[in-house]
């Protein structure tokens, strides 16, 4: 039977000591030893502006500008061993919320959790796109594809400007590993709200995808966690461990994107990039109790090609040891 195109589109379904750190295994497991592990995903978006990719300036003058900019942008410093521990003990509450416990500390994460700590619209009333919604806007952005099955949208049959538009969107926005080309329902969603400028929950998205891999033994969405993190654990979060280095949407992105597609869809303006370009930046409503600041250490160590997983560096020797004498 084929879907019905008229229907809104749902995703929901009925200070310690640094020995503490130093002294955990690098991997911990659960009865069953399953390890957990730290997959490539929650990438930080790479939207530096230069001569070479003076194709996407309008592009990423959008990003820049949208109430996405803080949630595809943000390095705070994240530990594996509170993630970890986060990940180990999440479950889902009766109340429908996420929580956990990290350093004797309960953490709960909703919907409005999301949009508070990411900087996101807190949208009181919304309504997802229809399947014809959607099909409007890709052929918007000039789709060169079959628009038939919507979970099935590629980015190869995307223009250059429009591909590495939904390529941030993948890497930074959602908990998706690998298979970078095919564009799944819920981020074509995520992708509409800034596209046609329409009002769309985006921390309900990302919270329903995140209730449905808690059981998955690959901590997700690590970057969003570890502001969560940072919000809850404010002057107890710690400033040594094991780090994950963050990973950084390789600047060859945009070199990729013109070599690959060169003859697909149209670079247009839409409606939602006008009407964004022609206010002043986004500026996130004021919160009562900011989380703390984030570090920018890593900047560094960011710069670098994307790997098959998150990698980990060990924390800096104490300034006290002295150096041996050669």
């Amino acid at each position: 039977m084929g879907q019905d195109s008229t229907k809104p589109v749902s995703l929901l379904n009925p200070s310690p000591s640094p020995l503490f750190f130093l002294h955990l295994p690098k991997t911990l497991t659960m009865a069953d030893q399953t390890p957990i592990t730290f997959p490539a995903t929650n990438f930080i978006a790479n939207l530096e502006k230069n001569d070479t990719n003076d194709l996407f300036h309008p592009m990423i003058n959008f990003l820049c500008r949208s109430p996405i900019h803080f949630a595809i942008t943000s390095s705070p410093p994240m530990y594996r061993d509170l993630l970890t521990s986060f990940w180990e003990g999440a479950h889902l509450s009766s109340s429908g919320h996420i929580r956990s416990k990290v350093l004797k500390k309960r953490v709960s994460i909703s919907a409005k959790t999301l949009n508070t700590i990411l900087r996101l619209p807190q949208p009181e009333t919304y309504t997802n796109p229809s399947h014809d919604d959607l099909r409007e806007m890709l052929r918007t952005i000039g789709y060169a594809g079959d628009m038939a099955q919507l979970g099935d949208i590629k980015r190869a049959k995307m223009s250059p400007i429009w591909s590495f538009y939904f390529d941030i969107i993948l890497r930074c926005l959602t908990g998706k590993i690998g298979g970078w080309d095919q564009i799944p329902l819920a981020s074509l969603i995520l992708g509409y709200r800034l596209i046609m400028g329409k009002t769309i929950n985006i921390g309900a998205i990302i919270f329903e995808d995140l209730k449905s891999k808690l059981k998955v033994r690959k901590v997700l969405y690590p970057r969003f966690l570890t502001l969560i993190l940072m919000d809850a654990l404010r002057d107890n979060y710690p400033n040594q461990g094991e780090i994950l280095v963050l990973t950084l949407i390789s600047k060859g992105i945009f070199k990729n994107q013109v070599s690959r597609r060169k003859d697909t869809g149209a670079d247009s303006l839409t409606p939602g990039m006008i009407a964004l370009l022609a206010t002043p930046p986004h500026s996130p409503p004021p919160q009562s109790s900011p989380p703390p600041p984030i570090s920018s250490s890593l900047k560094e160590a960011t710069k670098r090609k994307e790997p098959s997983s998150l990698q980990t560096q060990a924390p800096p020797p104490s300034k006290k040891l002295k150096k041996k004498k050669k």
